[in-house]
């Protein structure tokens, strides 16, 4: 199959001319219960939408066989099936999304087990947050989109990081009618390491049930119409989410997560809301027509923002819009910034609340809800080693009653062997390695006399066994200690006992294992005994007489 990129208004990047924006459509729910199954098993639904859909397949697997990102390979395989363009009939992404898009729910449910399985990929993958470009062409669909709108799209939005890849003959072109979304997304996730292309399209993807609202328009010729876009949080959950999260707990300090110390609060700065740049080859144009809606002054750089739906040069965006640093009450006029518990600081005004050193591009602790650098949160405030009572950092530990120890400072009682976060077992309250437990501690085995390890024994007689050695005294077979009768004081397997030892009945003379009734010193299986006429069962209780024709219950009896 050859790579051939879709062209016209039916690629990945322009299949957007079918979205329900003017009312909002319901809910996606129903597929987050569905199993995860391989992509072969999630397509076999859909497949008769398609004729060769199991060469694609097989095509996605052999190819996704290392995926990064921590993703399975069938995972990484529904990513890479989606962005496959199919010869000579449509290609899954656009079935798929007419059916994300229908108004009858019903009509997306033969999709639930591979909208799981790739949803399910897709949430595994970092966010990313920055603007992204997706676009129509031959079409302007600027009254579909008016400034202040907010919608949401139903369908598997990709879009590319760099708009020179749109500009391209394969999808929008420089020349006739389009329209070209901006968007400033906060959850895209990329799919360049798992796409069919690889990294040619840096395409990003935003989920389906993606909200937006509609920031700005923008004209800069007669043929080319520039919509805005913010993604924002929606209203509700518009699709539910293929993987559940439990809940962590939670604490005054940092938190604690398996055996592992308190994890940093935060890691990098926070990008600022960029401002809005057009390609290269637009900038001339638009610094000809576009005036600061504030000083009126020519916005001469292809970069400005826009406030109340007008453009804003830089100046004017600092001095009257630009956030505030909570630090030093000045104006942040960088694009990067450090946003912590909903304030805003220059990256150089973020610092450790005990030794002032500057953390916004560091790992950080939160210490009685304020920041603290690694060092000092090392040394006032890291959990202590029982044994050697210096810090315990940000690494593996060991707890044992209520106790911290350093992965090298737990050790053996009996010879001092380190057992890092290896399972042990105790004694009197203490820990030993399994090679001293076995040898100082553990009981003996009445039959082999080895030791009993950790694990399950049988108890028989006040004696402990291996369960391989608990055999029966008769055939010599091991036996389930559940599964066993006993004779002179001796184990007995149920076969042999059957066999050997148990009471025969005296009318079929087979052994009697369970109740048994008896009569003139004779025992019977309880369905044995039985009227000699009628030959109905006489049930302990029942009355009888013995007859010259046998034992006969009082209705034949009489």
């Amino acid at each position: 199959m050859a790579k051939s990129m879709q062209s016209t208004n039916t690629s990945r990047f322009t299949d957007l001319c079918n979205e329900p924006v003017d009312h909002l459509l319901s809910p996606i729910k129903g597929y987050q219960n569905k199993p995860l199954v391989t992509l072969t098993q999630a397509i076999q639904p859909v497949s008769q939408f398609f004729n060769e859909i199991e060469d694609y397949v097989y095509v996605a697997v052999h190819n996704c066989q290392n995926p990064a990102d921590g993703l399975t390979q069938q995972e990484a395989a529904s990513i890479y099936l989606y962005t496959m363009q199919f010869d000579g009939e449509s290609s899954l992404y656009l079935l798929l999304n007419q059916s994300l898009r229908a108004e009858k729910r019903e009509i997306l449910e033969p999709w639930f087990l591979f909208l799981k399985l790739f949803l399910t990929a897709l949430y595994k993958l970092p966010s990313h947050s920055g603007i992204v470009w997706r676009g129509v062409r031959g079409a302007d669909l600027s009254s579909k989109y008016k400034i202040g709108t907010k919608f949401a799209w139903w369908g598997v939005s990709s879009c590319t990081t760099h708009v020179e890849i749109l500009e391209s003959d394969q999808f929008l072109g420089k020349h006739g009618q389009r329209t070209l979304f901006s968007i400033e997304c906060i959850n895209g996730k990329s799919i360049a390491k798992h796409s069919y292309y690889n990294n040619t399209e840096k395409e990003i993807i935003l989920m389906p049930g993606s909200y937006f609202e509609v920031m700005s328009q923008l004209n800069p010729s007669a043929e080319l119409h520039i919509i805005q876009l913010k993604e924002i949080t929606p209203p509700i959950v518009l699709v539910k989410p293929p993987l559940s999260k439990p809940n962590e707990p939670k604490s005054s300090s940092a938190i604690h997560r398996s055996n592992k110390s308190s994890l940093p609060e935060s890691t990098m700065t926070t990008q600022m809301t960029l401002p809005q740049r057009l390609p290269k080859n637009m900038t001339t144009k638009i610094a000809n027509r576009l005036l600061c809606g504030k000083c009126g002054k020519c916005i001469t750089d292809s970069a400005y923002h826009t406030e109340d739906s007008k453009p804003c040069c830089n100046e004017c965006y600092n001095a009257r819009f630009a956030l505030k640093c909570t630090e030093c009450r000045r104006p942040i006029a960088t694009e990067r910034y450090k946003s912590y518990r909903g304030k805003n600081y220059h990256p150089d005004c973020f610092r450790c609340a005990q030794c002032d050193k500057i953390i916004a591009d560091s790992e950080f602790y939160v210490e009685n809800s304020k920041p603290c650098c690694i060092e000092c949160y090392t040394t006032y405030f890291s959990p202590k080693c029982t044994e050697c009572h210096r810090p315990i950092s940000n690494e593996k530990y060991t707890s044992y009653r209520g106790k911290k120890y350093h992965l090298g400072c737990f050790r053996c009682t009996q010879c001092s062997k380190a057992m890092g976060d290896a399972e042990f077992p105790t004694h009197n309250s203490n820990p030993y390695c399994i090679q001293c437990y076995d040898k100082y501690v553990a009981a003996r085995c009445a039959k082999c006399l080895q030791a009993i390890s950790v694990g399950r024994s049988i108890v028989y007689d006040g004696r402990e066994y291996h369960p391989d050695c608990f055999c029966c005294g008769q055939c010599g077979k091991v036996m389930d200690e559940i599964q066993f009768q006993t004779h002179n004081s001796k184990p007995c397997c149920a076969q042999c006992y059957k066999e050997h030892f148990a009471r025969r009945c005296s009318r079929c003379l087979k052994p009697i294992i369970g109740a048994y009734s008896t009569f003139q010193g004779k025992q019977f299986h309880a369905d044995c005994f039985v009227c000699a006429k009628c030959h109905r069962i006489i049930n302990t209780g029942d009355g009888f007489r013995q007859t010259q024709m046998g034992i006969l219950c009082l209705h034949c009896a009489h």
